[in-house]
């Protein structure tokens, strides 16, 4: 039993220490990636959650590429070459996030 329980706490462990930034040495507690812990979660989990932590944005509002759409500073083609290439996580990524925020 009790090799079953440290175990569980050690995987515990590993989870917390995996989303925690280090703290030392200072090198890595002055430039950490606030991204960190992140890396298994899809764009609009993670954009979400700096939201809700942070109180800002990811990404510049609809508004900011409607206007850049309408002033011809992006334009289909741009968009196009863009979905052609992103890979099937992120294009589902903000497809979750669309219809979430449009409800």
């Amino acid at each position: 039993m009790k090799t079953q329980c440290h175990t569980h706490s050690s995987n515990q462990i590993d989870s917390a220490s995996s989303k925690i930034a280090p703290l030392w040495p200072l090198t890595h507690f002055v430039a950490v990636n606030p991204f960190v812990g992140f890396a298994d979660q899809n764009f609009a989990r993670t954009a979400e959650a700096h939201k809700r932590v942070q109180g800002s944005d990811m990404l510049m509002p609809i508004a900011w590429f409607k206007g850049k759409f309408e002033s011809g500073e992006i334009e289909l083609e741009n968009l196009r070459a863009v979905v052609a290439v992103a890979s099937p996580e992120l294009v589902e990524s903000f497809e979750l996030s669309r219809s979430s925020t449009y409800r």
